[in-house]
Parts: C-alpha cells; structure tokens; sequence
C-alpha cells in the first residue's frame, strides 16, 4: 500500500488572507457609513475593528482620528448645550421667583392700603357718629330750654292774667274771668277780592315759605301739631346740612376715601330731600287747614247776621 498524507484542514493561507481583507473592508465600509450618518461612535468601533487586521493602516487611522475628533467636538456642543439649558431654566426660574416675590409684596401693599381704608373709614364714621350725637345733645337742649322759657312765660302771663280778673271782679268792672274785651271783637271778613287769609313770611331759599299762623288760630291743637312737626323736619334738616358739610370737608382732607363719601352724600342728599318734601307738604297743609278755619268763621258770622 502506499501512504497518503491526510488533507489539511480548515482554510488555506490564501483564503484566510481574503477573508481577513473582505472583513477589513467590511469593517472600514461600516465606519465609513456610520461616520457619515454622524454617528461618531459607531464609526469609532468599526474603525478598531478594522485596525485589527491591519493595525498599521494609515486610511484607518486617519479616519479613527477623524471619528474621534467629531465625536469630541459633538460631546462638547451636547455639553455646552446641556449648560446653556440649566442656565436658561435656572435664569427662568429665578425670574418667576422674583416675579412671585414682587407679587406678594404688591399684595401686602394692596392688603395694607385696604386696611388703612377701612381704618380711615371707620374713624370718619365714628367721628360722623359722634358729631351726630353731639348735635342731637344740643338740639334736645336747646328745645328744653325753649319748652322751658315758653312754660315760664305761659305761667307769667297766666298769673297776669288772672290777677288782672280779680282786680277787675273785686272793682265791679266784670263777674267772669273770661269776658276779656279781646273775645268780644267781631270776626274779621274775607271777601273773594280781599287778601288771603294765610299770610306768609320771606321765602326761605332752602325750606320754601313758612306759613303764619293768624293770632285768633294759634291756640287750634290741630296747627300746633303741625307747627311742632315742621320745626322738628327743620331740626332733621339743619342735621343733614351739619352732616354733610363734615363730608365735604372729609373728601378734601382724605382724597382716597373719596368714592365712599361720595355714595355717602348722595344717601344723604337724599335724606334732605325727602325731609324738604315733607315740609313743603306739611306747609300745604297747614295752609289749607287755616283756609278752612277761615271760611268756617265766615259762614258762622254769616248765619249770625
């Protein structure tokens, strides 16, 4: 028999060398391609592979360079990016929490000046209040004093009078206390030509006219009702008068309170108003009242005749 040395196994030096060329290319096309897409670290990865079948390569390593150049220069703008992000949010966030502190102060100062309003308010009012007492004191006082003065006037002219009677009763000159030469004088007429019977005083420029009461009517129940009424409507009117002078005086001296003294007036204008109306109707009737009287007295002195 003649001996046959056993075929090599596994590839050739030729064919190992193709191989190692083919994957050196592969690898070289990869990183080529990857590089373009820029995407700088897979090129780098291809790039070392392909260095392992041909480590001395200048192509290879001049591409390696390449990719690692553009993959240093790329981390640093993602980096200078990523810082430029951080002070842009940490620039904005410092404009919102000085915006959220200049809110809050606004707010307080708005807070503040809110309760100086109400304080300077409340103060005015109290100081109104106070007026308003003080002024209701006085007039209460002062009408006192009148109802006093008149009773003591009354009283005088009372124990005049009938001190004059019994003079009179114990000369012989009249038995009745009563029969004054005063009550026995005719009534006087009223013709449809003459004068009315209701005289009036100047006109007031405020309250209207002020009706005067005849002398042989002042003593009717009725007129002194209404006499009473008038005076205090007057009373509640000169109130308003006083209460509004202090507030236009109050808008000079506080010009921010002046929106709420100015509804304030106007309320009280109102007041006055319908005071004003009250009077001029009392007045009305007080005057046909007297005309009333009046021609009842013609009609009796009529029947009479």
């Amino acid at each position: 028999k003649i001996y046959t040395p056993p075929k090599p196994r596994g590839p050739s030096p030729q064919e190992l060398e193709r191989i190692r060329g083919m994957r050196l290319n592969e690898a070289n096309e990869l990183g080529y391609a990857a590089y373009m897409k820029g995407d700088y670290g897979r090129a780098i990865l291809y790039f070392q592979r392909a260095l392992e079948y041909d480590p001395h390569n200048p192509n290879l390593l001049h591409n390696l360079k390449r990719a690692r150049e553009r993959q240093a220069q790329l981390q640093a703008n993602l980096e200078a990016a990523r810082r430029k992000r951080l002070a842009d949010e940490r620039a904005r966030l410092e404009a919102l929490r000085k915006g959220e502190e200049a809110l809050r102060k606004r707010e307080a100062q708005v807070r503040a000046a809110e309760a100086e309003a109400r304080r300077k308010a409340k103060t005015l009012a109290d100081k109104l209040a106070s007026q308003r007492r003080e002024h209701k004191k006085a007039l209460a006082a002062a009408a006192k004093t009148k109802a006093l003065q008149e009773a003591a006037a009354a009283k005088a002219a009372g124990q005049k009078a009938a001190a004059g009677a019994n003079q009179r009763q114990v000369k012989g000159q009249g038995g009745k206390v009563f029969d004054t030469p005063g009550l026995k004088a005719p009534l006087p007429t009223f013709t449809p030509s003459s004068s009315p019977p209701v005289q009036v005083t100047e006109p007031d420029p405020v309250l209207g006219r002020r009706v005067v009461v005849p002398e042989r009517f002042k003593g009717d129940r009725r007129i002194k009702t209404m006499q009473k009424e008038r005076q205090a409507l007057e009373g509640q009117h000169q109130e308003l008068d006083q209460e509004l002078a202090v507030i236009r005086k109050s808008k000079e001296q506080y010009p921010d309170l002046k929106p709420n003294l100015e509804v304030l007036e106007a309320k009280l204008k109102q007041k006055q108003s319908d005071v004003k109306n009250k009077i001029i109707h009392n007045e009305t009737m007080l005057n046909t009242y007297i005309i009333d009287l009046s021609k009842e007295g013609q009609a009796a002195k009529k029947e009479g005749k």
